[in-house]
């Protein structure tokens, strides 16, 4: 002990105090850096459609304007951020919408799940402020905006922020400084909060900044400008954070590999990280050997996610060979005639299927799947 008495246990453990005291899931926001892309790091998305992009990121777009989506290296410097972000969301133009109708839009969409906002207490008296910052580079200056809605989209609040220089990083902050306190919030593992990126809106989707209201879907104002009117443009967005309080701290890096654990939630899949699902993608990854017995009904063994997933997925199929949803016999060279999923939970399924007619025993049979249980 020294003259104070401490002993040196008492200072590893003042040590650690000091290491775990910092704060730690700040960020409501899961892949706000842009990291991970299971599904694909380029997607097309065609005139008056919608669908997941990275993970968690949803587009929704009617009207004339496509687009394409990617997972693109163009990020605020080190100088500007303070910390190295790898990845940017990009949104290129790819179709223009220079006409606006009333009810066309472009917009990204964030979903956070009910058990991870209920703390915000939103829905209810003394519902707490929140903030939400991101670094943003837009084709246009002047005015955008961002759009926060409960789950059935009929209670909202929208902020405008205003973007200085073109093509050129900014970041942004917006303060919800009172949470809602009326309307139907999701606490539980379905819809909790929508944050909405809007790059285009008609007049539909206008209400006034900051203050809540019950309009159904409204997200913008009639100041939002139009990212959409030309196809050199190009939108990009990372560092997304969403807290509890009125200011913004220092974005939070999270290890890839629990983000992406926590991306498998929503969304998960037996290829290898790197490929994205899809029909005749070939062998690599998860595959599931079986001991065929021609064509016959069969049953492969329990397939269990890398995590509880949010709710029961729905389940894709891909053949690794050939552009369909069987499995596919590698030592017969001929697909199943059925494949489907059987006793699924939020944790685990099995395969069902029936052989190839040229099947035998010890003959081995592969499939791809990918399970789907997003917000979107």
């Amino acid at each position: 002990a020294d003259d104070s008495g401490n002993t040196k246990r008492d200072t590893v453990q003042g040590i650690l105090d000091l290491t775990t005291s910092a704060p730690g899931f700040r960020n409501l926001i899961i892949n706000g850096d842009m990291a991970i892309a299971q599904k694909g790091t380029s997607i097309a998305m065609a005139a008056a459609s919608n669908g997941a992009t990275l993970d968690q990121y949803e587009w929704i777009g009617t009207g004339a304007c496509a687009v394409t989506i990617t997972q693109d290296s163009d990020v605020p410097t080190m100088a500007q951020a303070g910390s190295q972000f790898k990845y940017s969301l990009k949104v290129d133009c790819t179709t223009a919408d220079a006409s606006i109708a009333a009810g066309d839009r472009a917009i990204l969409r964030h979903h956070i799940e009910g058990y991870n906002m209920a703390h915000l207490g939103w829905g209810a008296s003394g519902a707490l402020a929140a903030t939400l910052s991101f670094w943003v580079k837009s084709p246009k200056t002047g005015v955008h905006t961002v759009g926060f809605l409960n789950g059935p989209a009929n209670r909202s609040f929208t902020s405008e922020y205003t973007v200085s220089s073109a093509n050129t990083w900014e970041k942004k902050t917006i303060t919800v400084s009172e949470g809602d306190t009326t309307g139907s919030w999701d606490y539980t593992n379905g819809r909790g909060l929508v944050i909405v990126f809007t790059l285009m809106a008609g007049t539909t989707f206008d209400m006034t900044a900051d203050t809540w209201a019950g309009g159904i879907g409204e997200h913008s104002t009639s100041n939002q400008v139009n990212c959409m009117d030309n196809t050199a443009n190009d939108f990009y967005l990372t560092g997304v954070q969403f807290e509890v309080g009125s200011s913004a701290t220092d974005f939070e890096h999270v290890p890839w590999d629990y983000q992406l654990r926590r991306c498998q939630r929503y969304f998960c899949k037996s290829f290898p990280y790197s490929t994205a699902p899809a029909q005749a993608a070939g062998n690599g990854g998860a595959m599931e050997p079986i001991q065929a017995a021609g064509a016959v009904a069969q049953r492969w063994g329990t397939i269990w996610y890398p995590v509880e997933m949010r709710a029961t997925p729905s389940l894709t199929f891909y053949n690794p060979t050939n552009s369909n949803a069987q499995a596919y016999d590698q030592n017969a060279a001929a697909d199943h005639t059925s494949t489907a999923a059987a006793q699924q939970t939020a944790r685990n399924f099995f395969i069902t299927s029936v052989g190839a007619a040229g099947g035998g025993v010890g003959y081995q049979a592969v499939v791809h799947w990918a399970a789907d249980a997003e917000l979107i």
